[in-house]
């Protein structure tokens, strides 16, 4: 039992020693091919490999991080983990969490004093080598699992490509909601992912109902909306519920236009046509319903109309900016592609893009003192400047009163952070400088864009 013990701290401080010298060879490289050479080194050492998996991939979250694990270092929690990848699994599968994985962490970091900063730093997800995901998978295929995702291309920039008559094509509402893929693996696990890749915690109702259908290997796609009595998707209500920790959202609603093949995923393309695959995801929705007697009640397939003449097309687009619909979505009866591509296109009246907050106005604006219902002038936020191709640009709407007043107060709380911008469509004056039409802040993200 003894030597068991032993045998295993061997193998710990191994893969942590020879992780910890392929990230000062690293540094020692002064060139990208000198990394490269460095790599090949490593190729064959598996243990390695596996934390160089851990600390890039997308797929893992340790919900952890170093800066907490300091501020509590008293807290010492028991544990049994017997090398550094049961611990990061049981915090990325969240079986400790809060004090109990800090405790954990700190009992880990005790026990290999020597390891401390690696083991943060894989925590941080950044050996601070200068060394990317690409550039290892290059030198070692597959090492990195990567997350990538069809996305849309918009419709104009390939508008005289798009034939009706030749090419088979669906319509369907471009829908205000969080992009959510379902990741089904081959032993049943259920995940759900936002577009970035980062893990949804909010989701088990989504994940009871996909469970239920019993399906092994295949990936669902599609947005995850809060809908109102009108039929309406609410997008400020999804994002402000959709991270929230240690909560489940109540009533989700999983609005479905893709299923795909685990592998076809992973590959990132497919041959089964669009047609085939939606046919297969209803047959399998209503299986579940009508055999196995389940309402599903989060799960529901977007209508998507063939197009059968352009003119159907064009009717379409007029009832969408009738209705006041975001837009149109049109993916072509291909094969799944797992990228950005011309088979999949966006129609928008309004488009969406992400900036960086670069600078900030204030001025005294009139507003209505509720107390009074008299208006009074106040001094508070007008705008924002953000950054289009080069030039600055002001962007003024879309703030409620909360926020005017307390960016104003306070423009840290503004200033760096990426906001989605809504616009009519993209201009140009004399000079060949580009702006935006109608500009509307949208969305301030906190953290960075990742859902």
């Amino acid at each position: 039992m003894e030597k068991n013990v032993q045998d295993q701290i061997v193998v710990n401080m191994k893969e942590l020693q020879d992780l910890q010298k392929l990230i000062n060879e690293l540094n020692n490289s002064t060139s990208t091919n000198e990394k490269i050479s460095t790599l090949e080194l490593y190729k064959g050492n598996v243990g390695v490999c596996k934390l160089l998996e851990y600390t890039h991939s997308q797929f893992k979250q340790f919900n952890v991080t170093p800066a907490n694990c300091e501020k509590k270092s008293e807290l010492i929690t028991p544990t049994t983990h017997p090398d550094i990848f049961a611990l990061l699994n049981d915090l990325h599968d969240r079986v400790i969490t809060g004090n109990n994985a800090i405790g954990a962490v700190n009992s880990f970091t005790k026990k290999y004093p020597e390891h401390k900063e690696l083991v943060y730093m894989i925590l941080n997800r950044n050996l601070k080598t200068r060394v990317g995901t690409s550039l290892i998978n290059r030198v070692i295929p597959n090492c990195i699992p990567v997350f990538n995702v069809a996305l849309a291309q918009k419709y104009e920039a390939v508008a005289k490509k798009v034939d009706f008559k030749t090419q088979e094509w669906f319509a369907s509402r471009k829908l205000d909601g969080v992009r959510c893929i379902t990741i089904v693996d081959p032993k049943g696990n259920v995940n759900c992912y936002s577009r970035a890749g980062k893990e949804f915690y909010t989701l088990d109702k989504v994940r009871t109902d996909i469970s239920a259908m019993g399906l092994r290997g295949v990936v669902f796609d599609g947005e995850i909306c809060l809908v109102d009595e009108n039929g309406n998707e609410d997008f400020q209500g999804i994002m402000k519920e959709i991270k929230r920790k240690n909560h489940t959202i109540e009533k989700p609603v999983y609005k479905l236009f893709d299923y795909i093949t685990y592998d076809e995923f992973n590959q990132c393309e497919g041959t089964v046509d669009l047609a085939t695959r939606l046919t297969l995801l209803q047959k399998e929705l209503n299986n579940v319903r009508v055999s196995k007697d389940l309402p599903l009640n989060t799960l529901d397939l977007l209508e998507q109309d063939f197009i059968e003449h352009e003119s159907m097309f064009e009717e379409m687009v007029n009832f969408a900016t009738q209705q006041g619909w975001e837009g149109l979505m049109l993916r072509k009866n291909v094969g799944y592609c797992g990228k950005r591509n011309k088979d999949l296109l966006k129609v928008k009246k309004f488009y969406d893009a992400e900036y960086k907050v670069i600078d900030s106005e204030s001025k005294k604006l009139r507003v209505v003192d509720t107390l009074t219902n008299t208006e009074v002038e106040e001094d508070m936020l007008s705008a924002v400047i953000i950054e289009h191709k080069g030039n600055t640009v002001r962007v003024g709407s879309g703030f409620s009163i909360e926020q005017r007043r307390e960016f104003h107060s306070d423009p840290s709380k503004i200033l760096g952070k990426v906001i989605t911008v809504q616009y009519f469509e993209e201009s140009k004056n004399q000079n060949g400088e580009y702006s935006l039409r109608f500009p509307v802040i949208k969305h301030v993200y906190e953290n960075g864009r990742d859902v």
